[in-house]
């Protein structure tokens, strides 16, 4: 009986140790099995990741922790979700096939590199799906990709970016860019062209030759000032408004630090050089730098810039800070199937290149192609403020290099706004065809509808077209072009707003009287009346202190804007007899 006893001792024994062994073997097994039933691992629950769980605000790289914890979430199928807080990245972490990457909706989840080197990377040329990145704020990280596929990277901030592409998605089909902020002050330029936000292109190479397609870009806010936050909030959707307050609300509380007001060094927001196909560019907001005081050498290269793309819709956006000359607005070199409609282009236009390119033929041995064909642009509005340098276009045709492979174009319902702001010899009229007769041709293109507000007619004519062209124009625009596109849009939102108000902070005395107009600046200028001005909730101005003091600007179109200042309310300085 001792010696039975003694045996299951022994056995227990051996049992325990043989237990123990493995736990210390393969720790990081065992934490994953007891998380195995959650949906959702917090990267700094040291419960799953042991030694690997991130640490809000350590010093040095975490790096190769949250790569761990990214090869683990793929491998169980979890999702990720970072706390608050701040995470250095010294080195490029990889991403891999169904990962999703959550930041907090609240407080800022912050990942920082220390080199342009850092980025989420999936560049191998091996297919990969489903990665989804979303609320992060991103200080100096960029992420590239490619040949990943489903991708969504929503809800995010980016700023002081280190790299020309903060995203760069390159042979992808089908992702979502939706919702993001894209920021870059002058400390983070350089004095050229590159500083750009979004790539989406393809292979054009003899032994590649992909698409990137199925892409939607929708309520992002490429390049902005500060203190005008409040103002773009009024003309923007839902979605991005929750990303502006976010971004808003880090900077109120000290979260993230950028050095300038000024973050809309841009020179382009979306690119591709080749083979894009089956995009839809909507409710964005593009803001460049050329009504900034100082450029310090930054060079716009539009707010779109696409070279062999087919089928893609840019619809309702809104363009600002651009150049209203050569390096201005929806640049385009060779594309089929293009429709821009309802956008509001502020003192900028459209440039339309018949261009050589990859992306309008099949493969890469038929070479490039010289086309502009099947373009629908309506109901546009271009908002003339200044001469830049150079001369002042609205919708304008170049043949640049190729063969003249031009047709079926409509261009209905746009209008020149403000164009007594140039003087009289830089106006110009639809340049969709050039003196030599090249472009867009009467027998295969619809003008209709076009206006200007600087003539007694108010026609926006074709400028090189003959009484013949006229004539020759088709009656039936839906001919030309796909119209149950034009169908699905010609309701979209056009996102006008002329001036940016921004707040005017004020130190006053407890019971002194407050203008609103002395809390607001830049409300209006001299092509829009003055707007009303409410402050709401003036009582917050009998406390003393820093209040809060919300002003309500209402103009004569009925849209509004708000503002909030800060009024410092101080106790009067009584003074003895």
């Amino acid at each position: 009986m001792i010696k039975k006893n003694c045996k299951l001792k022994v056995m227990k024994l051996i049992t325990v140790i043989l237990w123990i062994s493995a736990f210390i073997v393969c720790p990081k097994t065992s934490l994953m099995a007891e998380a195995s039933e959650l949906e959702v691992w917090n990267a700094t629950d040291s419960s799953i990741f042991g030694e690997y769980a991130l640490k809000n605000g350590a010093p040095g790289s975490q790096s190769a922790q949250l790569q761990y914890i990214i090869d683990e979430a793929s491998r169980h199928s979890k999702t990720i979700y970072i706390p608050s807080g701040e995470y250095i990245l010294g080195e490029t972490v990889n991403l891999k096939s169904n990962i999703q990457i959550m930041g907090d909706l609240n407080e800022p989840t912050i990942l920082r590199a220390t080199s342009a080197t850092v980025q989420l990377d999936d560049s191998s040329y091996a297919h990969t799906s489903g990665i989804e990145i979303k609320n992060l704020f991103f200080d100096g990280v960029s992420i590239f990709t490619r040949r990943s596929h489903d991708i969504v990277i929503q809800n995010n901030v980016f700023y002081n970016p280190l790299t020309l592409f903060p995203i760069n998605l390159v042979a992808s089909k089908s992702a979502d860019l939706s919702n993001n902020i894209f920021m870059r002050d002058i400390a983070h330029a350089t004095p050229d062209t590159e500083n750009r936000a979004i790539y989406v292109g393809g292979f054009a190479t003899s032994n590649l030759y992909e698409y990137t397609e199925d892409i939607l870009i929708e309520n992002n806010l490429f390049g902005l000032k500060l203190n005008e936050l409040d103002a773009i909030k009024s003309f923007s959707n839902p979605s991005i408004i929750q990303t502006i307050e976010r971004l808003q609300m880090a900077l109120e509380t000290d979260k993230i630090y950028v050095t300038d007001n000024e973050q809309n060094y841009l020179s382009t927001g979306v690119n591709s050089y080749n083979n894009l196909k089956n995009a839809l560019i909507k409710d964005n907001i593009f803001y460049q730098m050329y009504e900034n005081e100082d450029r310090f050498g930054v060079v716009g290269d539009h707010a779109i810039y696409l070279r062999g793309s087919q089928n893609v819709q840019v619809i309702g956006n809104h363009l600002r800070g651009l150049h209203n000359g050569p390096y201005g607005g929806f640049k385009f070199k060779s594309g089929r199937d293009i429709t821009i409609m309802n956008n509001y282009l502020r003192n900028t236009g459209i440039i339309m290149y018949e261009t050589p390119e990859y992306g309008l033929g099949d493969s890469f041995e038929e070479g490039t192609v010289a086309e502009l064909s099947r373009w629908l642009v309506a109901n546009n509005i271009f908002d003339f403020k200044e001469w830049q340098d150079r001369y002042a276009i609205g919708i304008e045709y170049n043949r640049h290099t190729g063969i003249d492979n031009v047709f079926n174009g409509v261009f209905m319902d746009n209008h020149f706004v403000n164009y007594h702001n140039l003087w009289t010899g830089y106006r110009r009229e639809l340049l969709i065809q050039n003196n030599n007769g090249e472009g867009f041709k009467g027998e295969s293109t619809f003008v209709a509808g076009n206006t200007r507000d600087d003539t007694i007619d108010g026609i926006l004519n074709v400028e090189f077209w003959t009484e013949q062209d006229v004539l020759m124009m088709p009656t039936d625009w839906t001919e030309l072009v796909d119209s149950s596109i034009y169908e699905q849009y010609k309701y979209s939102r056009i996102p006008i707003r002329n001036t940016l108000p921004i707040a005017q902070n004020r130190v006053i005395t407890l019971g002194e009287e407050v203008s609103p107009y002395d809390l607001v600046a830049h409300t209006h200028d001299a092509d829009e009346a003055k707007p009303e001005a409410t402050i709401l909730k003036p009582e917050v101005l009998t406390n003393v202190g820093d209040q809060k003091v919300t002003v309500l600007l209402t103009y004569q179109d009925s849209s509004t804007v708000t503002i909030n200042s800060i009024v410092t309310v101080q106790e009067p300085t009584y003074t003895s007899k």
